[in-house]
């Protein structure tokens, strides 16, 4: 394949002057006649040999220094690039033909000293002329080329060894006369080009065995190469290690294990070197595919090459060219007559030659070449990035123009490239700079792509149909796009299964259960993908998308769910492609914190609106597997049951056992008390209603609901079961069958009970009873009459017994009154402990009974009467100290409550420090039999209405009877 050269000028051609003249260090001295044969370079200084044997060395500021290097003559001369070596072949006048090698130390040469003579190597007589010397950077290798095809190599220290015969080896013969020996520069393992007129031979020298690489350039497509060696001074090494050699209609590049390349360069070429990027080819130039005067014409073509970028930096005709050197980033052209310099131009201008011409991708190759290890290499480039790709977009090759704003990202504000592309035939081209766009990262690592460029990129993706190139971008293992857009925009666009993927592979619960259960309607993975989540995830999605599944599948969820809320749950296998970031792994750990196993049923409950025979399993399942349960569980499973009642009725098997299931949560009491009366209450559960009413002690209810229910039987049936906790039941059930029509014989039975237990004072069941009209006097009269003589028994009893107190009352008095005012006589002649005739001392008292002294452990008190002297203390000790509570306990209990009360007063406990007189008290009595006594009056008064003619026997009412009597008192 042809290639093309493009021609494109980076050199300034002058003249080497010295203080205004034409240089002149070249010409000849006293005499002597300077012919330059050899040129070499090296360490800031340039050096030219001469057929007599003489060396002249130039400095950087056109300083001459010449030395005798040989006394006879000089054939080749070579100085290492970055070692101070300088090697010379060549004879001396002493030593009839026989070549030397000379070695000198140029490290510190100055223009007033000479080189310092480091080494000679004497060539044996039997040994052919040296046509070819090369040494390695490192100095550790020497190789020479003879005429007769022989190369030799020293190996060691070649500044030291002297001897030819101990540090030379011969490693091949090429048969032919070698034309040029070069190291490569670069090889990790010493490699060696050897030339010869008619092939180019390659070897490693290190090697145990030395192989001989014939190193053939490939056969073209079109034209078959001949393999060709190198003319002299036509085989140069570049920087990157490539042999450069003289062809008939080009040159070639020869590297090693490797195809080389070839440059068109027609016409025999005089001299090739090789410096820096640059190829040099000196060659005759053509007219026509001839030589012009081959013979006579001294002129020749001069061409500076870039064989990487196939540009012409140089091509100028110059006259009597011998020689090409470089040094001090120059060219040295030398001809016999004076030196041309070829000046390479700045950066900058060559930069903007090219940018004249339209050459971007020389320019960018260039500014790498110039700028490698640099730091403003990438800021320069990104310039000729962006100039380039603004090029070739207004020459339409949008191709290749977003190519180049590909290599712009990261400086280049994208937005400014996505405005260009935003039309529908480019959509590819903005697909590929998206696509760039997601794969570059910040210095943090942070993808430059923010959620906009990923919807646009995803977008594209949908609009092209480029399926495999959406799969390749969301299967990537690197995140390096915005997560909630792409699956937004995968599941906007119907790509449920790359939604899917990201959800998943990103732990985005949320996401991927929406997208199932939304989109897909499938269920039955979402419950799967659950089940296989972490405890705290599983919790909160079966809180937020479990009514769904409930709905769908409600065996399968109720499965489910009697496991997870279990202290034993352990979750499926997990998938194994998931990725936690760090800070989501972070709020996961303490979601974990809070929330372990097992869950709470009644976090669920709400699942089950629609399904509540599936609660009804959920929650039996929980309360015979747990024992901790909430309280809401079993006031939900109470209503359950009872809302199952108003469909199966109140007959049957079902009924029974249901009814069984509702008893038996009730009496398991671990339900709200409050809650479980209201349920039974709404949906009229009888036994479930007085059970609760039993448990809660609440008997007037119990009463009340069968009030409502006109149950008379159970009314009355209840007084008589919780009557002795709760008295006041008879007073309820008093005054409802008092407002009750045709219920006179449980009217009877009440105020029978009333009667019997005395519970309530005739009055007040006078007032209860007037109250209401369908009250008839059959149904109390005989409840009044036994009270009435009950009252009238006890007033006869109450006034003998005020008169037998009033006269021991008497009787104490004038005994009082006898002991006070008269003395006393003491004939008892007993003694009342012993029994014994009394012996003096003797001890009377007197209530009358005397002691023997020796009898009476104290003399204080009677021993007869000290017993009953302390009950009656005791009493009235225990009645001051009686509390409040205590009292009005006992007074409610009494039968005889105004008893109790006068009884309180006879021991003076309601006055205690009013220091009364016997007068006092006896004015008190008087007055509570006065009491008594009107008390009396008004039960007669009572009694007389009652037995009245003129009332009806039947259907009188009680309340006329009430008023009258109120009158009467008045």
């Amino acid at each position: 394949m042809s290639i093309h050269m493009v021609r494109q000028n980076f050199f300034e051609k002058s003249i080497v002057t010295s203080d205004g003249r034409t240089f002149e260090g070249l010409r000849d001295l006293d005499g002597k006649k300077f012919e330059v044969c050899e040129v070499t370079s090296g360490r800031g200084f340039l050096y030219f040999g001469s057929f007599n044997g003489e060396v002249r060395v130039v400095a950087r500021d056109l300083s001459v220094l010449s030395f005798q290097a040989f006394d006879l003559k000089l054939s080749l001369l070579f100085h290492l690039k970055g070692s101070p070596v300088l090697i010379a072949v060549g004879g001396d006048a002493d030593k009839d033909n026989v070549e030397t090698i000379k070695i000198w130390n140029t490290e510190n040469m100055q223009s007033s000293a000479v080189p310092t003579l480091l080494r000679t190597i004497k060539i044996p007589l039997q040994l052919d002329p040296i046509t070819a010397i090369s040494a390695h950077e490192g100095v550790k290798h020497l190789a020479i080329g003879l005429a007769n095809g022989e190369v030799y190599v020293c190996k060691g220290d070649i500044l030291r060894e002297k001897a030819f015969t101990r540090s030379f080896k011969r490693i091949f013969n090429a048969q032919k006369i070698i034309t040029s020996i070069n190291f490569h520069p670069n090889q990790t393992h010493i490699f060696m080009y050897i030339t010869t007129g008619h092939a180019v031979w390659g070897c490693y020298p290190d090697k145990q065995r030395v192989e001989k690489l014939t190193l053939d350039f490939p056969v073209d497509d079109n034209t078959h190469h001949v393999p060709q060696g190198a003319t002299k001074n036509c085989a140069a090494v570049d920087k990157t290690g490539m042999l450069w050699v003289d062809g008939v209609e080009e040159i070639r590049g020869f590297i090693p294990d490797s195809q080389g390349k070839s440059l068109p360069f027609n016409g025999k070429k005089l001299l090739i070197s090789a410096f820096r990027g640059y190829v040099c080819v000196v060659k005759r130039p053509q007219i026509d595919g001839e030589d012009v005067n081959d013979g006579a014409s001294r002129v020749y073509s001069v061409t500076v090459c870039d064989p990487k970028n196939n540009l012409i930096v140089f091509d100028e005709a110059i006259d009597n060219v011998t020689h090409v050197v470089y040094e001090w980033s120059s060219v040295f052209i030398v001809t016999p007559q004076k030196v041309i310099q070829l000046s390479e131009m700045d950066f900058e201008t060559k930069m903007q030659s090219l940018f004249r011409r339209n050459r971007y991708e020389v320019a960018i190759s260039l500014a790498r070449e110039q700028y490698r290890g640099s730091d403003g290499i990438e800021e320069m480039l990104i310039r000729i990035y962006k100039i380039y790709a603004s090029y070739l977009y207004e020459k339409k090759c949008f191709d290749e123009s977003i190519q180049q704003y590909i290599k712009t990202i990261g400086t280049l504000e994208p937005s400014y490239v996505i405005s260009r592309f935003l039309d529908s035939q480019r959509i590819h081209n903005l697909t590929d700079y998206l696509q760039a766009l997601h794969d570059k990262q910040d210095q943090n690592g942070r993808p430059l792509a923010d959620k906009y460029h990923t919807t646009l990129l995803l977008n594209c993706y949908t609009k092209l149909k480029k399926k495999e190139k959406l799969d390749e971008f969301i299967h990537n293992d690197t995140l390096n796009f915005d997560l909630e857009t792409a699956i937004t925009v995968c599941r906007q666009a119907g790509f449920y299964d790359n939604a899917l993927y990201l959800s998943r592979k990103n732990a985005e619960h949320e996401w991927y259960l929406k997208i199932q259960l939304e989109n897909l309607h499938d269920e039955k993975n979402a419950l799967d993908y659950i089940s296989r989540l972490p405890f705290a995830d599983a919790h909160m999605n079966m809180e937020n998308y479990g009514k769904r599944l409930v709905t769908k599948l409600p065996e399968e969820t109720t499965e489910f769910l009697k496991k997870f809320c279990l202290s034993n749950y352990t979750p499926a296998p997990p998938f194994e492609d998931v990725v936690y970031d760090k800070k989501k792994k972070q709020l996961r750990q303490k979601a974990k914190e809070y929330l372990q196993p097992p869950a709470e049923p009644e976090d669920f409950i709400h699942l089950y609106v629609d399904h509540p025979k599936h609660l009804i399993s959920f929650l039996e399942f929980m309360d015979n597997n747990r024992n901790d349960l909430n309280p809401e569980v079993y006031d939900t499973l109470l209503e359950l049951y009872l809302r199952d009642t108003t469909d199966v009725g109140g007959d049957g098997e079902v009924a029974k056992e249901l009814n069984n299931k509702i008893m038996g949560v009730l009496k398991g009491k671990r339900y709200n008390a409050h809650q479980a009366v209201i349920l039974t209450q709404m949906y009229d559960h009888k036994e479930g209603i007085l059970y609760l009413f039993g448990e809660t002690k609440q008997y007037q209810q119990i009463v009340r609901y069968y009030m409502e229910k006109k149950d008379y039987k159970a009314v009355v049936s209840s007084c008589q079961y919780y009557g002795d906790a709760d008295p006041s039941l008879w007073a309820q059930a008093l005054e409802f069958f008092a407002n009750e029509e045709g219920c006179q014989t449980y009217l009877k039975q009440v105020l029978d009970h009333i009667d019997a237990k005395n519970l309530l004072p005739p009055l007040m069941v006078i007032e209860v009873l007037a109250r209401y009209d369908q009250v008839c006097l059959s149904s109390v009269k005989d409840y009044f009459t036994r009270r009435q003589r009950q009252e009238t028994q006890s007033i006869l009893e109450d006034e003998k017994k005020i008169i037998s107190d009033r006269n021991k009352s008497r009787s104490t008095r004038e005994e009082i009154e006898k002991l006070s005012t008269q003395a006393t006589v003491f004939q008892d002649n007993v003694c009342s402990f012993c029994n014994d005739t009394l012996k003096l001392p003797v001890v009377h008292f007197l209530c009358g009974h005397s002691y023997c002294q020796s009898c009476l452990p104290s003399a204080d008190e009677c021993l007869r009467c000290r017993d009953k002297h302390a009950r009656v203390l005791s009493m009235a000790r225990s009645h001051e100290q009686e509390t409040h509570d205590a009292f009005m306990k006992r007074l409610d209990g009494a039968r005889d409550r105004f008893g109790v009360v006068a009884k309180q007063f006879g021991f003076n406990m309601f006055d205690k420090h009013s220091g009364g007189s016997d007068d006092e008290d006896v004015e008190l009595k008087e007055t509570s039999a006065r009491l008594r006594a009107s008390s009396r009056r008004n039960d007669e008064r009572a009694r007389g209405l009652t037995s009245s003619p003129n009332v009806e026997a039947l259907g009188s009412p009680i309340r006329t009877q009430r008023k009258q009597q109120q009158q009467q008192q008045q």
